[in-house]
């Protein structure tokens, strides 16, 4: 019977697992995650990851590869920051030794199907993203396994894995962003509190050596994760239980202590061994100014702010609180404790100078301890009773698994932004998902920006300013004409057509800065007459800056999306601002850009630099 039940359970697990896995890859393969391969190393992950081709390709710890061999053009080892004896890689190495059986699957794929074996080919990305889909499911394999230990019923452990990965950014990190550590990070959190559990709980001592290699993991993946230590005393259920198994260990299997501090140190050691090989120094601080302030946390701003609220970006997890009212019930010992973990957790974490964690979805940093809060979340519905109560919960389940899925939706197609969001911004976009809100609120901030810039110079006097009109005889200096329409025009009898399927380009401006005037340039700010007779097919001014052979800066503004009637001749303005570089070494162009169907015609385009 109990062999009929395991295999029940197995079976269970597997068509879970399918089901987890096809969806995922389903919908990377709907968003083109798999076609745009050279997003999938992106963000912070491109220091995560940069460890495998530095180690086992080019052999250069530097990274003076990186910007050669990186799938995007122009694209620098920005996350090398400045340490005691040289450069360091800010993130830690524990990404890369996760993914590398992953990517020594991509260097054998490419070897034989002729890739570059840069690290940064199609083979080799497309192995991070299954990667990272591997340890998703491993992390899932390890939280029911979890929760087994809480005698947690079957239905609701299935229920609270789906809930958790569909119902949160944990999604987004391992489908949209799987390079990032977060999901490398779920799967050994959800192994070390199982085996913590398994230890403490249950009197498996070889669990104590699983553990140590776990917490090793956690903490060459995200050194802050070294937090976890203080859900200790909740997972062993008592301080009772932890000072009876660490006796039993200390008396009875020293050897096996010796090999788990042994696994533990070759593990953090090899991060300290990277450190060395880069700075000369066993221990550094890779973050540079970045820093805790903890006498200023953030914590209304972590927990409830429009920008990057933990419980609005995530309502899950507010869910799951309610399991704290059963777990103070069966034991006040695991409510205090758990309740200690968390408030030091969030103390942590709003305490971090850029509590909103940068370009991100939502408060990220919180999504490698979901087992955590996975846990509460099962004991909330395990001890659910009565059935209007169990209608009730299972109602505000879905009903935030699909804002959840509504809002991960919005992200990746560019509907919500990943910083600078408010309430205006929140409920403007509030469940919507027409493509014609993807970049509305990028645009929209754009503008504001722009209008900051304008109101700013309002007054000034510009350095150089130059204007086409499409009737002069000699095109002015500077300015590249393009197809001209002859009887349409805001003022003369020329204007400037772009859009056709001919020519996207408009009319177009190029100089060098010191051409252009003898004092740095900080502004250009553009003015252009259009035409678009109420069509809204995206058309975009754009301004470009180059130096030194590199791409400076690239601004595009979606004219399409700025306020007006898209009927007859519309003033449009944008306001740029400018990097600071070498004038005799930069240029600038200022062009428009239309889609396909997005016709529009061009009159009076006039520049001001300042």
């Amino acid at each position: 019977m109990l062999d009929t039940l395991l295999k029940k359970q197995n079976l269970q697990w597997l068509l879970f697992l399918v089901l987890i896995y096809s969806t995922s890859i389903f919908v990377a393969q709907k968003s083109r995650v798999l076609d745009d391969w050279t997003n999938i190393v992106c963000m912070d992950g491109r220091g995560y990851y940069a460890y495998l081709p530095a180690v086992f390709i080019f052999q250069d710890l530097g990274l003076d590869f990186y910007e050669k061999h990186s799938p995007v053009p122009g694209d620098e080892a920005n996350f090398l920051m400045e340490a005691q004896g040289g450069k360091v890689n800010k993130y830690s190495y524990g990404v890369s030794l996760a993914l590398l059986p992953f990517f020594l699957i991509g260097w054998a794929y490419s070897f034989f199907a002729g890739y570059p074996l840069t690290g940064h080919s199609q083979p080799f990305c497309h192995a991070v993203f299954f990667g990272a889909i591997f340890y998703l499911g491993l992390g899932l394999y390890y939280l029911r396994r979890l929760l087994n230990t809480f005698d947690i019923k079957q239905p609701v452990i299935y229920m609270v894995l789906i809930l958790i990965y569909f119902g949160t950014n944990l999604f987004h990190y391992t489908v949209y962003e799987p390079s990032m550590s977060h999901v490398y990070s779920f799967a050994a959190m959800s192994a070390f509190c199982f085996f913590t559990r398994n230890f403490f709980v249950r009197n498996n001592p070889r669990a104590f050596l699983w553990m140590a290699v776990a917490l090793a993991l956690i903490m060459v993946i995200r050194p802050v994760n070294v937090l976890i230590v203080l859900a200790i005393p909740f997972l062993a259920g008592s301080f009772g239980n932890i000072i009876l198994r660490a006796t039993q260990l200390i008396k009875t299997n020293k050897k096996l202590i010796f090999y788990s501090l042994l696994a533990f140190l070759a593990i953090v050691g090899i991060q300290a061994l990277f450190w060395y090989l880069q700075t000369g120094h066993w221990l550094v601080y890779s973050y540079g100014n970045e820093k805790f302030v903890f006498a200023k946390p953030e914590i209304l701003n972590v927990l409830f702010s429009y920008r990057k609220g933990l419980f609005l970006y995530t309502p899950l997890i507010l869910l799951s609180l309610l399991g704290f009212l059963p777990l103070f019930r069966k034991s006040r010992f695991g409510f205090a404790s758990l309740l200690f973990f968390m408030v030091v957790l969030v103390y942590v974490f709003a305490s971090w100078e850029c509590w909103y964690y940068g370009w991100s979805f939502g408060q990220r940093g919180f999504i490698d301890y979901y087992p955590v809060f996975a846990i509460l979340l099962a004991l909330f519905f395990n001890n659910l009773i009565s059935k209007p109560a169990k209608l009730l919960a299972t109602a505000a389940a879905l009903s935030i698994l699909l804002v959840s899925a509504v809002q991960t939706f919005q992200i990746s197609n560019k509907i919500l932004l990943h910083d600078g969001m408010d309430k205006e911004a929140y409920w403007d976009v509030f469940l919507k998902t027409d493509s014609n809100y993807s970049g509305y609120l990028l645009e929209k901030e754009k503008q504001r920006i722009s209008q900051h810039y304008s109101d700013y110079l309002a007054g000034s006097e510009p350095v150089f300013k130059s204007k086409i009109t499409f009737d002069e005889q000699e095109t002015p200096l500077f300015w590249q004409t393009a197809l001209l329409k002859q009887g349409e025009a805001f003022s003369g009898n020329m204007a400037n057509l772009a859009g056709t399927p001919a020519n996207h380009y408009s009319s177009g401006f190029s100089a060098i800065l010191s051409d252009i005037s003898p004092v740095p340039v900080k502004f250009v700010q553009a003015k252009v007459r259009i035409l678009q007779d109420g069509q809204v097919a995206p058309y975009f001014l754009i301004v470009s800056v180059e130096g030194s052979g590199k791409l400076l800066q690239y601004n595009s503004l979606d004219l399409s999306k700025m306020p007006g009637n898209k009927e007859g001749w519309e003033l449009k303005e944008y306001v740029a601002a400018l990097p600071e570089s070498d004038p005799a070494e930069t240029s600038v162009k200022v062009h428009i850009v239309s889609g396909e169907g997005a016709e529009v015609l061009i009159d009076d385009f006039e520049l001001f630099f300042y």
